[in-house]
């Protein structure tokens, strides 16, 4: 019983205060001290914190498993230090999803479209837990684009619960993102945003994607920027008349996704 052997051990560390330890009775101390100090030594995240393994290919602890590469828009696989991804983690699929350490750099050869980077502990989830992942890539211009959001090139997994987290102290115990599905990425540069001038203004006519949100800005500088609208595309030209320039004047417009 428990009590039985914290007794033991205490008259065997006073023992040891006296010298008078025999060594099968230094060694049933160290069996504890010993596995005792590498907890102590994994840090906190070793008890707090369950961890993922950063990879689309392969098997995982508890039966997990993932075959999902990555591709390009035209189908090709992703390859190299030119392309990034990040996983993402939530509450719930619905979000909102924090990115997940650092971006990490795509394989080549015969393993383009996968990566495989060390594991990773997931803040607030523990061992057991299954929070929602997912998983994001772009083009990141040749190390030029660091981030998600700047990249005009890039793409994102469907969000999916993660199998339940693993312990970080040991590697064998670490499941794989099983639910991670393939995807491609798509370029979000925008067609030419196309100007007219009527009666009552300038007529701004913008091509757009279904379902995703906007912001139209116009600026006199290409500085200091206003903001003129709101809207959502609908995957058919959107059109809006600036009534507030006159037909003399001259302003720059942009359009900008929202998340």
């Amino acid at each position: 019983m428990a009590f039985i052997r914290w007794e033991a051990d205490f008259i065997l560390m006073n023992r040891m205060k006296t010298n008078r330890t025999t060594p099968a009775e230094s060694a049933c101390l160290a069996s504890w001290i010993l596995p005792l100090l590498v907890l102590l030594a994994a840090g906190p995240s070793a008890f707090g914190q369950g961890a993922i393994s950063r990879q689309n290919l392969g098997d995982g602890a508890g039966g997990t498993s993932v075959n999902a590469p990555i591709g390009n828009a035209d189908g090709t696989l992703l390859a190299g230090s030119g392309f990034s991804f990040q996983f993402c983690f939530a509450a719930t699929v619905n979000g909102p999803f924090t990115a997940l350490g650092g971006p990490g750099p795509f394989l080549s050869g015969a393993f383009a479209g996968y990566f495989n980077e060390s594991a990773i502990t997931i803040p607030g989830f523990g061992r057991g837990t299954t929070p929602a992942l997912l998983v994001r890539a772009w083009d990141n211009a040749g190390g030029a684009i660091t981030n998600y959001s700047n990249a005009v090139v890039r793409g994102q997994s469907a969000p999916f619960i993660s199998p339940p987290l693993g312990d970080p102290v040991s590697p064998f115990e670490i499941p794989v993102p099983q639910g991670l599905l393939s995807f491609r990425l798509t370029n979000r540069a925008f067609p030419p945003l196309a100007v007219s001038r009527g009666s009552n203004g300038l007529l701004l006519t913008i091509p757009t994607a279904a379902g995703q949100n906007y912001r139209l800005e116009w600026s006199a500088n290409l500085t200091a920027w206003n903001f003129l609208t709101n809207f959502t595309g609908t995957s058919v030209l959107f059109q809006y008349v600036d009534q507030a320039i006159a037909i003399t004047n001259r302003r720059f417009y942009r359009v900008m996704e929202l998340p």
